[in-house]
């Protein structure tokens, strides 16, 4: 999923908090370097850990928490890994200051893709939206997905833990799910139409 794509400039600071109803805890970014930056990066879910993906010409390299750029390069693009030990839902990313005439000098970063934990306590409870309905809530056997306005994509089903139960693509505005497999308990519930995605608490009996 893409998420944002913009500058960091002398002594700039980006700050990224999703809207959506969930948490993360790793992110995958890259990173087009032009001159001189280094780029620091912080969570509220902790100290972040950060690897290399990918290189075009291995010019940036990783310190703590911090990647960091040498100065008189041509630039390069470079991908990376950045895990937090618990999940977060913001990230900051503080740019040092230039050392000379700050045009010319930036760094353009892409989060391009994200893994998702889904917690229960995390999700509205509310099963039903202005585009999709989720019900029976709570659910014994059947349970079916409705859209009112678009076509269904896909759903997945996470359980307490954050971990995928069930997924599936979905076609036209409604389906029936089979629940009867499923343990009793609570579940995330998350629902992919062609505009958005909905994410609900549903409660097997």
């Amino acid at each position: 999923m893409s998420f944002y794509y913009g500058q960091i400039h002398q002594n700039g600071v980006v700050n990224l908090k999703q809207n959506e109803l969930l948490t993360l805890n790793r992110l995958l970014w890259s990173i087009f370097q032009d001159s001189t930056v280094n780029a620091h990066f912080n969570t509220n879910g902790g100290n972040v850990s950060i690897t290399s993906t990918f290189s075009t010409n291995n010019i940036f390299t990783i310190s703590e928490n911090t990647i960091v750029a040498p100065s008189n390069t041509g630039g390069g693009l470079s991908g990376f890994k950045i895990t937090s030990p618990t999940a977060f839902t913001t990230i900051t990313i503080n740019g040092d200051a230039f050392p000379s005439n700050v045009q010319g000098h930036y760094s353009l970063i892409t989060l391009y893709s994200a893994s998702v934990v889904l917690k229960v306590d995390d999700v509205n409870n509310n099963v039903e939206s202005n585009d999709v309905t989720i019900y029976p809530n709570p659910v014994k056997n059947m349970m079916t997905i409705s859209s009112k306005k678009e076509n269904l994509k896909s759903y997945k089903i996470f359980d307490e833990s954050g971990r995928l139960i069930l997924s599936s693509p979905l076609r036209g505005n409604e389906q029936n799910i089979n629940f009867s497999s499923i343990k009793r308990g609570s579940y995330v519930v998350s629902v992919e139409t062609e505009k958005l995605t909905i994410n609900t608490k549903l409660i097997k009996e």
